[in-house]
């Protein structure tokens, strides 16, 4: 669903003969998952909409538009291989930079080719053009890594990023106390950003509560494989109706117990059935699954990914604001617990 204030924003800046560019960022599925009511809107709206990515989230793109043409970079493989979040993007800085430079390079080439009018970058450092209007979209301008220092060392430089775009979308309310972002979506020396509310492609609808337990995966290897393992293991001798959607088209290296249902990259009309369904919904505390999730009437059991300052803040956010329940994955066996 798409918020109101999005609809706003698409028709100040955006005119029905453009032809628009989607770029979201592959660390993860949120950044596509997001993207997907805005392109749906555009669909109807622009007279082209056009999509770019890579990894999963190009996949994903691709099968929820087939009709839409899409291109695929080739970027540089972004691993969170250490806890903690900012050693990653320390010992990873490279990697970035190429990631940036490739993007740049890659935005022209595509909006040359195409002759788009609009370029709308989710949280793609580098994917802008001279010959576009540049929109980036993104729910961080306070970034969090757990260490304050370096906190404010990204985020500074974040806000350079912005800056170079014509407009800022901001993927949450502006009220306050309706936030589902807390601080990280706070930052009033921003000064191109727009709210656009909330965006997510789960539908909220009445649905019989048949799925004792659903665990949504997602986020970059290997944290994503590691979660995996971790949570089958824990509940892999339950007999409980489970349903895990596994956010990758990976195969799968740990044996599943027979009686669950197992998807792999799932359309939206199958997570929005599943998230409609569940009674116990366990996931990482990603920002787009918290929008996804937010509003349904189930239990919410949120795993932040180790190290990975954003998510431990939103979990703790999100427990303390909405009464989730938040647990590290060193202590997943307390689930049989809180299952129980």
């Amino acid at each position: 669903m798409l918020h109101d204030d999005a609809i706003l924003c698409i028709k100040s800046r955006i005119y029905p003969s453009d032809k628009v560019i989607v770029a979201p960022l592959n660390w993860g599925l949120g950044h596509a998952s997001r993207c997907i009511p805005l392109i749906a809107f555009l669909i109807d709206y622009a007279a082209e909409v056009i999509l770019v990515s890579d990894g999963p989230s190009y996949y994903l793109l691709k099968k929820s538009f087939p009709s839409l043409r899409i291109f695929s970079i080739n970027s540089p493989e972004i691993k969170y291989s250490y806890r903690k979040m900012w050693i990653n993007g320390l010992t990873q800085s490279f990697k970035i930079y190429e990631h940036i430079k490739l993007d740049r390079k890659v935005a022209e080439t595509i909006v040359s080719e195409t002759r788009a009018d609009v370029i709308i970058s989710d949280n793609r450092f580098g994917f802008r053009s001279m010959a576009a209007r540049n929109i980036y979209l993104t729910h961080q301008l306070n970034l969090k890594t757990g260490l304050p220092f370096i906190d404010s060392l990204a985020s500074w430089w974040h806000k350079r990023i912005i800056k170079k775009f014509d407009a800022c979308w901001i993927v949450d309310h502006l009220d306050d106390e309706l936030c589902l972002a807390g601080d990280l979506s706070r930052n009033k020396s921003i000064r191109n950003a727009e709210y656009i509310g909330p965006s997510t492609r789960i539908n909220r609808f009445d649905l019989d509560k048949s799925i004792d337990i659903l665990i949504l995966l997602s986020g970059p290897e290997p944290a994503r494989t590691r979660f995996e393992h971790d949570i089958i293991k824990v509940l892999a001798e339950r007999s409980d109706n489970v349903c895990l959607i596994r956010g990758t088209n990976q195969p799968i290296t740990i044996e599943l117990p027979p009686s669950w249902k197992v998807y792999d990259l799932a359309d939206s009309d199958t997570v929005s059935s599943s998230i409609n369904s569940a009674k116990t919904i366990i996931s990482r505390s990603g920002y787009s699954t918290i929008m996804d999730i937010h509003p349904i009437d189930a239990k919410k059991i949120l795993v932040p990914t180790p190290g990975q300052g954003e998510q431990e803040y939103l979990a703790k956010f999100h427990h303390k604001r909405n009464g989730f329940i938040s647990i590290i994955q060193d202590k997943l066996s307390d689930l049989k617990d809180l299952l129980n």
